[in-house]
């Protein structure tokens, strides 16, 4: 509804429901709220972090990750200087285009308005590019399978221990995620999918088994210990690196089939998808940063509710619902439940894999679909598992240091 719906009334109605997760009671109606359970939660956390002499379990989990909190911040500082002024331009034509299609005042647009739950990713607009003409009718599976053959990595094995399609509604309570699990990286790694036929599960699979082919392709011979990504963020690098070639016309041409023309086509849209969508992402990332932070330096502060939208006016430009209430909006957000202090990993992971492309170009000549550039990959930056820290990972990669600018 959120995606296609182009009424003011239904789309504020399922964005509404959305939130009521923050509020929900259990089964019986007799537990305490999500974000009363979630705060008392995060309390936890902040008290196990202070027995190994962190400030709070952000700071802990940051630091124990090799990630230094100032540096963080001062990168996120750096990508809104850059990212503000561009933004604040698309943004502009994005709202009266999301005006247009629902019959009201720009001033009007509220956060339903924009999509999905969070504003997290570009909004359907009526010149938005359509990929699911092109892979309704295609097997997903197999130009997964072809894609990563390409590069010279066999998934095949993989496949056979994964799930990859829906169960039945009326009688399955399968995850409707999806995601990658090392069960004994490398010799047992599995990917949940649940596929039906178009783009988005196509991107979907080409991420997850970005991860799978990374937890494959670790030294067996290594310490336990060290079977295992660099970081997060450079596990998130590759998965997003393998979904963002979906959109190369060499991939459209050789691996999808598509005609020249139409490949040609797609990729130049598709080059700007890309830019929009790390765009909106930047922000958002911005928004799930600065709230953990703060949620983590004090979780009984009575104002979180009014706080995140603080948050999400200053980094997504988007207006607070109305009336301006005490609400609990945030904790509808599954990764302060489950994944904390992990949002950063996204943002980072863009950089890094933008980076890591740069490099394969110089060292493959640029044909990512190529075994020179899975070679690349896979003995380079995967088998070390983590024998090296991010950092000198990718110098060793890339020649370079960290940085934004690419």
């Amino acid at each position: 509804l959120l995606a296609e719906s182009t009424s003011s009334v239904e789309v504020e109605s399922a964005w509404r429901a959305s939130k009521k997760i923050a509020d929900f009671q259990g089964e019986d109606g007799n537990s305490p709220p999500v974000h009363h359970r979630l705060t008392q939660l995060v309390a936890l956390r902040n008290e196990a972090a202070r027995e190994i002499g962190h400030a709070n379990a952000y700071v802990s989990s940051l630091t124990l990750s090799e990630l230094d909190p100032t540096w963080l911040f001062e990168t996120l500082a750096e990508l809104d200087r850059v990212t503000r002024p561009v933004f604040q331009t698309w943004k502009k034509g994005l709202d009266q285009k999301l005006a247009r299609r629902f019959s009201i005042d720009a001033g009007e647009l509220r956060p339903w308005h924009y999509g999905d739950r969070f504003f997290q990713s570009v909004p359907k607009v009526e010149d938005a590019l359509d990929l699911d003409p092109i892979f309704r009718t295609k097997d997903v599976v197999d130009l997964t399978i072809q894609s990563f053959d390409h590069l010279g990595f066999d998934i095949r094995p993989i496949i056979e221990r994964s799930d990859l399609f829906p169960g039945n509604p009326a009688t399955s309570r399968k995850c409707q995620h999806a995601f990658c699990t090392s069960i004994d990286a490398p010799f047992d790694v599995r990917v949940l999918c649940n596929v039906v036929p178009g783009s988005r599960w196509m991107s979907t699979m080409l991420h997850e088994f970005g991860h799978a082919v990374y937890g494959a392709s670790l030294d067996a011979k290594a310490p336990y210990i060290l079977r295992d990504d660099a970081h997060l963020l450079a596990n998130e690098a590759i998965a997003l690196l393998m979904e963002r070639h979906m959109l190369d016309v060499d991939w459209l041409t050789r691996i999808a089939q598509v005609d020249m023309a139409e490949a040609k086509s797609i990729a130049d849209r598709g080059r700007r998808q890309i830019a929009e969508k790390h765009l909106v992402f930047t922000r958002w990332v911005m928004v799930m940063c600065h709230f953990e932070k703060a949620l983590y330096e004090n979780p009984a502060r009575s104002d979180l509710g009014r706080l995140w939208w603080d948050i999400v006016e200053e980094f997504q430009e988007v207006r607070r619902p109305e009336p301006d209430r005490e609400n609990h909006d945030w904790s509808s957000k599954i990764h302060f439940v489950g994944f904390p202090a992990y949002y950063q990993n996204y943002l980072l992971g863009e950089v890094f894999g933008t980076q890591l492309e740069d490099g394969l170009r110089k060292q493959t000549g640029g044909m990512f679909l190529h075994k020179d550039a899975g070679q690349f990959l896979a003995e380079r930056m995967f088998k070390p598992g983590a024998t090296y820290p991010w950092g000198d990972l990718l110098h060793r990669l890339t020649g370079q240091s960290f940085s934004v600018e690419p």
